[in-house]
Formats: C-alpha cells, structure tokens, sequence
C-alpha cells in the first residue's frame, strides 16, 4: 500500500468511529425519552464512507415526542454527519410505501 491509501484508510477508520460513537450517543439520549431506534444504511452493514449519511429508524410509540423535536437532536447530536430519520409509531408499522425511495435499499 501507498502512504496516500493508508492515510485514506486510516481517515475513514476514524469517520466511521466518530459516527458510531454520535449514534450510541444518540441512541441513549433518545432511550432515555421512551423511544427506540434502529441504525440501518451503510453504517450498520460496515460500508460507511466519505459520502456516507447515517440512517435511523425511530419509533415513536405513544412518547407524545414530536418528530421536530426528535429531528433537533438527532441532528444536534450528529454534528457534521447528516442523518436521515424515518419515523413509525410501531416497530411492526415500518411499510416501504413510507420509506423513501432512495433508503429503501439501505434498510438491513
């Protein structure tokens, strides 16, 4: 290997770290609050990169917790990643007519 590709690989190595440490991070906060998550998309198959975002599913369940408020600290909590987040009362209420399009291939 080159120095060049061992600086990319070890870079990425430490993308992928921070992401996960900010969604174990999200993940707790948002526990706390009555509310479940499931981590889906490149981050949870291994594959997260440069351009890679970072998905979650919540469930909302009867929390009363508004979507907005839940989006403002998912994306407080992920800082310069971008997160997506696709919203369900039910865990079994997930249908892909209301996934969009372009995550429906990330689920797990």
């Amino acid at each position: 290997m080159t120095r060049d590709a061992d600086i990319i690989r070890s870079r990425a190595a430490v993308r992928r770290e921070v992401a996960l440490a900010a969604w174990h991070a999200i993940k707790s906060e948002l526990e706390t609050l009555g509310l479940e998550l499931t981590l889906f998309g490149s981050l949870a198959k291994g594959g997260f990169s440069t351009h890679s975002d970072i998905d979650v599913i919540v469930q909302l369940g009867d929390s009363g917790i508004s979507r907005f408020a839940v989006d403002r600290i998912v994306s407080k909590g992920f800082g310069r990643y971008p997160g997506r987040s696709v919203f369900c009362r039910r865990p079994d209420a997930i249908r892909l007519k209301d996934v969009p399009w372009y995550l429906t291939d990330k689920l797990v």
